[in-house]
């Protein structure tokens, strides 16, 4: 709420500057006094880091603990944190004889997590409220970029895998839950006001990390990829990407071959590889890129009704085609008789007169067929064949 009214209350850049005490633009007495005393930046010297004057409230605070985060005081701890756990690790295979005494991980390492968790989300909801600055220039004003994000991101992934080694939980590792949780904020950054490129880089992070138990579930891997596959199925960058991690195909890859050096490939798991596979086959543009035609149809997903096969349901007759084929009964003229004759003139008869009753409808325009005679109507019918016609004279006679 907090961002969705400072990015509401922003003042537009064309708005008039607030007026200081004496009349003069706010912000504008201090370099005036800064100019009367001489005062006059170095040249060659850095620009002050503060946020920009578009900059919002959120945005400031978030920035500020994003660095406060990733200074690098959090970096040096870390570390030793970090080294600490790679010591405790490799004791657990050969024990040390003495060992000295090293870093220990802070008891509340899990609202450490959460901050970081937290901060992360913070920046999407940030980035995503950015549509609702006056102009898209001061949508990109702020301090708050895709690059803090991604180093929270780190620093999260870093502290939740240290603190599985030094300090586990009786129901179970973190680094899962931290993945869903890195997923759900990738999903986020699918969304929000983000480059294509920082959301593929992301991407390609998340699923650097998926290992026998990372995470628990496939569904859990799955979901992000879906969000994404449905966001950017038709960027370049993302089949680029997937081709790298699946493989080119061989037309693609000979083609590359020839015309340019193929890209380097990424390694992911192969649990990332098969769900990556399983889930291309719901998407068109990306079967058809990354797919061989041969291929495709061993990986498509089963269908709902195996034992119905839809086309032979289209082409069986309806009951009402069956009768109406069955009706009308092909015939040489070796078996007219009287008889048959009699009972098509009878359906005939009744056809002719259901529809005239319809056209002689009250909300009918126009007037109904002429009434033609029996014997007359089957005349004209065989007049194309004069045998049948001198027949059927001489049994009206």
């Amino acid at each position: 709420m907090a961002l969705h009214l400072e990015h509401r209350l922003v003042v537009p850049a064309g708005a008039a500057p607030a007026l200081a005490a004496d009349g003069a633009p706010a912000g504008e007495e201090g370099a005036s006094q800064g100019a009367a005393e001489g005062e006059a930046p170095a040249e060659g010297a850095a620009e002050p880091s503060g946020p920009p004057a578009s900059a919002s409230l959120p945005e400031t605070l978030l920035s500020q603990l994003g660095q406060a985060i990733t200074d690098d005081a959090g970096v040096t701890a870390l570390e030793a944190l970090e080294a600490a756990a790679a010591a405790k690790a490799g004791a657990a295979s050969e024990p040390a004889k003495k060992r000295a005494k090293g870093a220990s991980m802070p008891v509340d390492v899990d609202m450490v997590l959460q901050v970081h968790e937290r901060l992360l989300e913070a920046l999407n909801a940030t980035h995503f409220l950015a549509i609702l600055r006056s102009s898209a220039a001061a949508s990109r004003a702020g301090i708050v970029t895709p690059v803090l994000a991604r180093e929270v991101e780190l620093r999260l992934w870093r502290w939740a895998s240290a603190a599985d080694t030094m300090r586990p939980l009786a129901d179970g590792p973190r680094l899962p839950a931290t993945w869903v949780t890195l997923g759900r904020v990738l999903q986020q950054m699918a969304h929000s006001d983000i480059p294509t490129l920082h959301v593929i880089e992301a991407l390609v992070r998340q699923l650097c990390r998926v290992t026998d138990e990372v995470p628990a579930d496939d569904a859990q891997l799955k979901k992000p990829l879906q969000a994404i596959f449905q966001r950017l199925e038709f960027e370049p960058q993302l089949v680029q990407t997937l081709a790298r991690m699946i493989g080119f195909p061989e037309d693609e890859a000979n083609a590359a071959t020839e015309d340019r050096a193929k890209p380097e490939p990424i390694e992911v798991h192969e649990r990332a590889r098969r769900a990556i596979m399983e889930l291309i086959c719901g998407f068109r543009n990306l079967r058809a890129k990354l797919l061989p035609h041969d291929a495709a149809g061993e990986l498509q997903p089963a269908p709902k009704s195996p034992g119905q096969d839809r086309r032979r349901i289209l082409a069986s007759p309806t009951p009402q085609k069956a009768a109406k084929t069955q009706e009308f009964p092909t015939m040489s003229l070796g078996d007219l008789d009287g008889a048959s004759v009699a009972s098509a003139l009878t359906r005939r008869s009744a056809g002719r007169m259901s529809w005239g009753a319809r056209s002689a409808s009250v909300r009918s325009r126009s007037p109904p067929p002429p009434m033609m005679d029996d014997l007359e109507s089957l005349r004209h019918s065989y007049v194309v064949d004069p045998e049948s016609a001198s027949a059927i004279s001489e049994m009206g006679d």
